[in-house]
């Protein structure tokens, strides 16, 4: 296989990629590692290509082809049959196969870190409970489409209000055992992107709500959602130890927004789902806790 080098930074770069193949080559083969899977540090005495490698490191764009031909990036100051020629870098036989590899492992992992930041068993608690209510308020199976955009805008829902409260409690998640493995406290996902996460997540499980169900449920879910991260991570968390008695309303919404999404109106069994899961919550909460 070859490596096809965008080098679309600078013209300087093609021409002396061009010009010196030779040492391209084995500068890149000493530090594939490292220019590869994602490190700035490069070995190798000669500044010219290391400032060769930390332009390349921070434009890697890499195609396996076996091209060799004009460079597709024109110099506009040179006649056609003077521009630089961009020539493949041959490679050792396994590495294109490793990078492959190893950027769908990544990718994966940060998949995953981003499931175990929305809590997922939270989640599906959450989303049985407002199944059951659209079946009581539907007298049997809902329409599976509405069904279908309710538990999905429900499941990001539970997502966005999961993302915040991580991002909110990054620092005491550090320091209790049983929260220290959470992807922010372990250094996978960052505040910031978590927040971003929340935040888009949030957004698009409103309008999926508003547009597809109903807008009373998508304002239900929003409602939930705000009770969640502002009255109880935000303030009751940190400043009582009856915060789950009162926060624990926010897991008591699924249900109003399944019977809302089925009726378009908050009746009387909802209510009585909800008070039932809001006593609940409490010594659910504390013999887990115990």
């Amino acid at each position: 296989p070859n490596l096809y080098l965008d080098c679309s930074a600078t013209r300087w770069m093609v021409r002396e990629v061009s010009a010196r193949r030779d040492q391209s080559r084995d500068f890149f083969i000493r530090n594939q590692d490292r220019l590869l899977f994602g490190s700035d540090q490069v070995s190798g005495d000669d500044r010219h290509f290391d400032f060769l490698a930390s332009r390349f490191w921070c434009h890697r764009k890499l195609w396996e082809t076996a091209y060799v031909g004009p460079s597709p990036i024109l110099d506009p100051d040179l006649p056609p049959d003077e521009q630089p020629v961009m020539r493949g870098l041959a490679l050792p036989d396994g590495v294109l196969q490793k990078l492959y590899h190893d950027n769908v492992v990544k990718m994966l992992a940060r998949v995953g870190d981003y499931y175990e930041l929305s809590k997922p068993r939270i989640a599906a608690l959450l989303l049985i409970t407002t199944a059951a209510a659209m079946a009581m308020a539907a007298r049997g199976v809902p329409p599976l489409a509405l069904l279908f955009w309710t538990l999905f805008a429900g499941a990001l829902a539970a997502a966005s209000a999961g993302a915040f409260n991580c991002a909110w409690d990054a620092d005491i998640d550090r320091i209790m055992k049983r929260t220290q493995q959470r992807p922010i406290p372990q250094g996978r996902i960052s505040v910031r992107n978590a927040t971003i996460y929340a935040f888009a997540t949030g957004i698009i499980s409103f309008a999926l709500f508003y547009f597809f169900v109903g807008p009373l449920a998508a304002w239900l879910s929003l409602a939930g959602n705000a009770y969640y991260v502002v009255i109880y991570t935000m303030w009751l968390k940190r400043m009582t130890p009856l915060n789950i008695v009162v926060g624990g309303a926010a897991g008591s919404v699924p249900p109003l927004v399944g019977w809302a999404a089925v009726t378009h109106a908050i009746g009387g069994p909802a209510l009585g789902l909800f008070a039932l899961i809001f006593l609940w919550t409490p010594p659910h909460f504390w013999s887990l806790s115990l």
